[in-house]
């Protein structure tokens, strides 16, 4: 039985839904047609003119004029004749008559009365030294004397005994500012000036101008009580 009301059930719905199909289906149908009816309505069609595009005329450049230029007459000159031999007795005559003046050598400038003091310390050695230790020698001696004046100091014992006198001291000055070789080579007749004098260019030889080379330099330190 329940097998039998399921089967029945099941066609009387299948009867319900193929009756509403039906009725609905004209509807949607009428909808669609009126919707597309309504777009197709609102297109317009518009017809566009194709542009006429005109060609530009091509402009040929212009020649330029050309100027024809006027021949000249050649008039016939005649040349001159060259002569030769008196030019070149002229020419002699004028170098032997006006010989070429030779311009002097400008003269060295005198040194100073304490940079000569200083190379006569050197005697005649002092021309046997290169060209470039003779031209720091020259311009530098006189600063080298005067940067040890600055640091020497008059030792106390010598001031109470009363000392006086001139130490000469040599050594050589090195490109890197060092020294080497230091020593008196004429004494004040005092070791306590000639030590302090020692003393003296051990501290300033730091301040002083550096040579291109080795150099030896010789300085008088003098020392006078007033």
């Amino acid at each position: 039985m329940k097998i039998i009301l399921a089967v029945i059930l099941s066609i009387i719905l299948h009867i319900v839904a193929v009756y509403l199909l039906e009725q609905y289906t004209p509807k949607l149908d009428s909808n669609l047609k009126k919707s597309k009816q309504t777009k197709v309505s609102n297109i317009h069609y518009v017809k566009l003119k194709p542009k006429i595009i005109k060609k530009k005329k091509k402009i040929k450049p212009k020649k330029p004029k050309v100027i024809k230029k006027k021949k000249s007459k050649k008039k016939n000159i005649p040349k001159p004749k060259l002569k030769t031999k008196p030019k070149i007795e002229k020419k002699v005559k004028k170098i032997i008559n006006h010989p070429k003046k030779i311009k002097p050598k400008p003269k060295p400038k005198p040194l100073d009365k304490i940079t000569q003091s200083y190379l006569d310390l050197y005697g005649d050695e002092f021309k046997n030294y290169p060209k470039a230790s003779k031209v720091f020698i020259i311009k530098n001696i006189k600063d080298i004397g005067k940067i040890t004046e600055i640091f020497l100091q008059y030792p106390m014992m010598s001031v109470q005994a009363n000392q006086s006198g001139v130490s000469v001291v040599e050594f050589i000055l090195h490109p890197n500012g060092t020294i080497s070789k230091l020593h008196i080579i004429k004494s004040s007749h005092y070791f306590l000036l000639d030590d302090n004098t020692i003393e003296t260019i051990n501290e300033a030889y730091h301040d002083y101008p550096r040579p291109p080379k080795p150099t030896v330099i010789r300085i008088y330190v003098k020392y006078q009580l007033y």
